[in-house]
């Protein structure tokens, strides 16, 4: 979602190259990821903080950068936290699904501290656009349901 957060601001921007660069990066990490290459989150992570980084210089609106920003270090948390899982069901660990929920609940909630201040930016900014609801809504719908099932769950 970061990837197409960037390319969309810079496809809509007219930077093409750009737009195709994010794509390509995106593609880069995931099959990164799919191959297990254990640095493809930090150097995705690097590359998405560059990328929004010409954004903000190139002076596209700030909460789809700020909201690619986050979806980047969402992607790059999530790798290191599956790593973390897989070391933790053969080590001593007891309860691997609270530490699931703990860990999601909290990235859930820094999702929405940075989609609530991208939201108000673009506002500010008068940028605000049926797009920005689209995604703000998936989210908020990945949000409910991790809380959802949580509280489903007696260990919550």
């Amino acid at each position: 979602m970061g990837a197409a957060a960037l390319a969309w601001q810079f496809y809509a921007a007219d930077e093409i190259r750009l737009a195709q660069t994010s794509v390509a990066a995106a593609l880069l990490w995931t099959f990164g990821l799919l191959q297990r290459r254990e640095r493809i989150s930090l150097f995705g992570a690097i590359l998405f903080a560059m990328g929004t980084i010409v954004g903000l210089y190139r002076e596209l609106p700030f909460g789809w950068m700020l909201a690619s920003a986050l979806f980047a270090y969402l992607s790059y948390d999530l790798s290191k936290f599956a790593r973390r899982l897989k070391f933790a069901q053969y080590g001593k660990e007891d309860n691997i699904s609270l530490i699931t929920r703990v860990h999601l609940s909290r990235l859930a909630l820094m999702t929405l501290v940075g989609l609530s201040i991208s939201t108000f930016m673009l506002v500010s900014q008068d940028e605000l656009d049926f797009y920005w609801g689209i995604l703000v809504g998936l989210l908020l719908l990945w949000w409910g349901i991790v809380f959802v099932k949580g509280k489903n769950e007696n260990n919550f």
